[in-house]
């Protein structure tokens, strides 16, 4: 449904031509594997996206040490600095140990704003699997 707003005033931003972006992944990581990158997002020209939600979640596959295993997602404003949205450390020493951390809210991230899901595991054993995931809505700025 579009929505008619008088001269002068701007429609919603579910009304600007509005698209659902979701991205999501899975990884496994072994002991000693340095921050990685596992997916980007950047905001296109021209265009806001706004947040919905975020999730991350890391399962301890074996016995690890004390060190963390982390999941994490950030952002990088166009001309601003990295901000972490969401980040998991889990220090559980038996397998199985699940940690998981999950946002729901109404960010708006401006055209230029790069998002990235981040995985490391310091551990000097075992092996972690992560998941972590963001929906939200690029609509015309």
């Amino acid at each position: 449904m579009k929505v008619i707003f008088p001269p002068g005033q701007r429609s919603n931003y579910f009304d600007r031509n509005a698209v659902t972006k979701a991205i999501s992944g899975a990884t496994s990581t072994g002991p000693g594997s340095a921050p990685t990158i596992r997916w980007t997002y950047t905001v296109p020209a021209a265009k806001k996206y706004a947040l919905n939600t975020l999730a991350c979640r890391n399962v301890r596959q074996d016995i690890g040490t004390v060190t963390a295993a982390q999941t994490f997602i950030a952002v990088t404003p166009a001309g601003g600095a990295i901000t972490n949205l969401c980040t998991l450390s889990n220090y559980a020493l038996e397998r199985g140990a699940v940690g998981q951390a999950d946002f729901s809210g109404g960010l708006v991230f401006m055209t230029g704003a790069v998002i990235t899901a981040n995985t490391s595991d310091n551990s000097a054993t075992g092996n972690t699997e992560h998941n972590y995931s963001m929906t939200g809505l690029e609509f015309d700025a």
